[in-house]
């Protein structure tokens, strides 16, 4: 019993060390889109969680310690009425290139640099609506039929008048810090886009890195995100 007890002991103190040294971190966050159209704003949001994981041969800052990051919720479908849309994906850059700052662009929207220990652990509360500036708004793109992933093309927040005419303009993208209570969206970017369901690849149909055409870096995941 006495080394079956300090067996127990022995164990219990080596998940509170790995507990204390490798945390989890996990934030919630409300992504929105607002759209000026000619009969008026429209406005759409999605929930969207990130959790962090470190790892490593030893609990502290070295060149053996890493992160591991979970992304869990969808992007933003906003009908603009009239057959025209704009989607938010879970990806930055002109033409969704940079597929891993979704993990942290929360973090530098409140002015923090994206690993930010303070921030991760939150001993620094993330508080208030914060307007996205460039580079830190998503991709955006529109789909001329939301039914055929083909027609999708990229739409930059200034040129939403010279995709959709006149009267149509960007407004703004903002950020919320939510509780862990208030849900992660999930399913609903998949109505707008049915063909979401059996997308097991890019748009294009294969992964060519070196390029600029928007379908060869779109996929599933770009939309939707449930890593496990």
């Amino acid at each position: 019993m006495k080394t079956g007890a300090i067996f127990a002991a022995m164990i219990a103190a080596l998940w509170t060390w790995i507990a204390l040294g490798y945390p989890a971190y996990a934030h919630r966050f409300r992504l929105t889109v607002e759209v000026d159209t000619p009969d008026g704003l429209r406005s759409r949001s999605s929930v969207v969680e990130v959790e962090r994981r470190d790892y490593g041969w030893v609990p502290v800052s070295s060149p053996g310690r890493g992160r591991v990051f979970r992304v869990r919720g969808e992007g933003v479908f906003l009908d603009l009425g009239g057959g025209r849309n704009v989607v938010v994906v879970l990806a930055h850059g002109d033409n969704a290139e940079d597929v891993d700052r979704i993990n942290s662009f929360w973090v530098e929207a409140y002015g923090n640099q994206r690993y930010a220990e303070d921030v991760w652990s939150s001993r620094k509360e993330l508080r208030g609506v914060m307007e996205l500036r460039p580079p830190l708004i998503p991709t955006l793109v529109t789909f001329a039929d939301p039914l055929d992933p083909a027609t999708v093309r990229v739409v930059l927040p200034g040129e939403i008048e010279q995709v959709f005419g006149l009267g149509f303009r960007f407004q703004r993208a903002t950020l919320e810090m939510v509780a862990a209570r208030v849900p992660v969206t999930n399913g609903i970017i998949e109505q707008r886009l049915p063909w979401l369901v059996g997308l097991r690849t890019t748009l294009a149909g294969t992964r060519t890195v070196f390029t600029n055409d928007i379908r060869e870096r779109l996929g599933p995941r770009s939309f939707r995100r449930q890593d496990p």
